[in-house]
């Protein structure tokens, strides 16, 4: 395979369309090039047809002088004769540029779309110990899906990028979401303001909170806890939960730093009027009252099709949408913990219908939409909605993943 097969335009819009090849990223690395409409209008033009012989890189995905170099290239676009005839399933990463891009994340400097993919690639690995090839390999997996989606359908520029995180951390802050809610004719009752918002543990003040409420770190809706009564709390045992949760809801949130997740503040949200707290705190109340149990559906293509449930045990097991158990274990992370969750059969929630009629409300139009809740019985609140699984679920059992995986569809977002 020859460049003399295409035309310079030809081989452009080639290059163009490729999701190795990153405008934004080339135009920052190469500034000193001029680009004007009679020979050279543009950064895909200038690698297809020059950039290529003066040993420039497409981008951070596909080291080009060394794909040459191995396939005993001579001036012929490596770009080119990768998409055209190179081997699949093989990747030509600039590994040496994974440090600088991690450098950016943790400066929260804006990176570019490739530097976006190399990122959640490390951070996959991270997170699962398995290698995904983002920009070529077909993703089968739920997760790998998910990783997918964030990598290509968050906008060409920084941005678009942007712009699109900003609108899942206004759906993770619970401050932000009942006004979301409220646009969508959820009633306020089952998406509740909260009454106080502290910044952290050490401004929690006992005196000052109400004899009932729930309190919740913001942005990590698993962790919190329910108080009955007041007066029999121990202080200090109260304080050490307090502290752990923080602790935990602040791991989630700085998990992913390009993710929503990150850019909400894991502040300490207290409620005393929600439905949960009323149930919890009425005179007719069993002492030793039960822990509400936590819910959260999953929508794909705007349908339901599966329930990730933890019991008042603590318990958490993962069901299609009919509520049957499926055949999987959940691993999840704590600080640098893992705890795996067997299968575990429960109880359909009573209010289950109420939770899907308020949970199609925000997904529809959307690929993949989670929509989490705390549930009592026939008591509910919404506590969270994002675009991906449960911040701190690790893994799925790769039967379930897969299934799961096969119902979401992502052929046309690098269109």
């Amino acid at each position: 395979m020859e460049n003399v097969n295409l035309n310079p335009q030809e081989l452009a819009d080639l290059v163009r369309h490729s999701p190795l090849f990153d405008e934004q990223w080339y135009k920052q690395e190469y500034p000193e090039i001029e680009y004007h409409e009679e020979g050279n209008p543009d950064p895909a033009f200038h690698y297809a047809n020059y950039g290529y012989k003066e040993q420039r890189l497409p981008s951070p995905l596909f080291d080009g002088n060394y794909y040459s170099a191995l396939h005993h290239l001579t001036d012929v676009n490596p770009l080119v004769h990768y998409v055209k005839s190179g081997a699949t399933g093989t990747t030509y990463r600039v590994s040496a540029r994974e440090p600088e891009v991690l450098l950016k994340v943790s400066l929260q400097l804006p990176l570019t779309p490739s530097e976006r993919v190399l990122y959640l690639e490390s951070n996959y690995k991270d997170s699962y110990g398995r290698e995904i090839d983002l920009a070529l390999r077909t993703p089968e997996y739920l997760q790998e899906k998910l990783c997918y989606l964030r990598a290509f359908a968050a906008g060409k520029t920084t941005e678009e990028q942007e712009a699109k995180v900003a609108a899942e951390a206004e759906l993770l802050d619970g401050q932000k979401l009942p006004a979301k809610a409220e646009a969508l004719g959820v009633a306020a009752e089952v998406c509740p303001k909260p009454d106080m918002v502290f910044a952290g543990f050490n401004e929690v003040d006992l005196n000052k909170l109400p004899r009932f409420f729930r309190l919740k770190c913001n942005g990590a809706s698993t962790y919190q806890l329910l108080v009955t009564n007041k007066e029999r709390l121990k202080v200090q045992d109260f304080n050490q939960q307090i502290l752990l949760l923080e602790r935990l809801a602040s791991n989630v949130v700085s998990g992913d730093k390009l993710g929503a997740q990150a850019q909400v503040k894991p502040e300490i949200l207290v409620y005393s009027q929600d439905p949960i707290v009323k149930a919890a705190s009425t005179p007719n109340s069993k002492e030793g009252i039960k822990y509400p149990s936590h819910v959260e559906l999953w929508y794909i293509a705007g349908e339901l099709k599966y329930v990730l449930s933890r019991n008042n045990l603590r318990a958490l097991s993962l069901f299609d949408q009919n509520f049957t158990l499926q055949a999987t274990r959940c691993v999840e992370r704590f600080g640098t913990q893992l705890q795996a969750h067997q299968a575990v059969q429960q109880e359909k929630p009573v209010c289950f219908d109420k939770l899907c009629e308020v949970g199609s409300k925000f997904a529809a139009g959307q690929k993949f939409v989670r929509v989490s809740f705390t549930v009592d019985g026939e008591n509910f609140v919404l506590d969270e909605v994002g675009n991906n699984p449960v911040p701190n679920l690790v893994l799925l059992h790769n039967d379930v993943a897969l299934k799961a995986g096969a119902l979401l569809d992502v052929s046309d977002v690098k269109a």
